[in-house]
C-alpha cells in the first residue's frame, strides 16, 4: 500500500472512534437520570451496538498498528528492533482485540 493509503485508513478509524466516543458520550449525557446498570446493559445488548462496538474495536486495532508502524519506521532504525516492537505491538493489539469482541459478543 501506498503511504497515501496508509494516512487515508488512519483518517476515516479516527473517524469511526469519534464517532463511537461521541454516540456513547451523547448516550451517557441524556440519559443521566436514568443511567445504571440496566441501561447500559440494555444498550450493549442490541445487535447495533454490538456491531459498531466490533468496529470500534477493528478501527482501534488498525488505527494503532498504522500509527506504531509510522512511529518505527521513523524513529527505530535498527531493523531488528524496528521488525519486533511491530511484531510485538500487532500480537498485542490482536490479542486485545480477540479479547474484547469475544466480551462484545458474549463468548466468555
Amino acid at each position: 500500500m501506498t503511504g497515501l493509503t496508509w494516512w487515508l485508513i488512519q483518517r476515516v478509524t479516527a473517524l469511526l472512534i469519534l464517532g463511537y466516543t461521541a454516540f456513547l458520550t451523547g448516550y451517557i449525557v441524556y440519559t443521566w437520570d436514568m443511567f445504571d446498570y440496566a441501561t447500559w446493559h440494555h444498550l450493549h445488548g442490541l445487535l447495533a451496538m454490538r456491531i459498531a462496538s466490533t468496529l470500534m474495536l477493528v478501527s482501534v486495532v488498525w488505527h494503532a498498528i498504522i500509527g506504531i508502524r509510522t512511529v518505527t519506521t521513523d524513529y527505530l532504525h535498527p531493523v531488528f528492533m524496528r521488525s519486533s516492537v511491530e511484531v510485538l505491538s500487532f500480537f498485542g493489539l490482536l490479542s486485545w482485540a480477540i479479547c474484547g469482541i469475544s466480551i462484545v459478543w458474549g463468548v466468555v
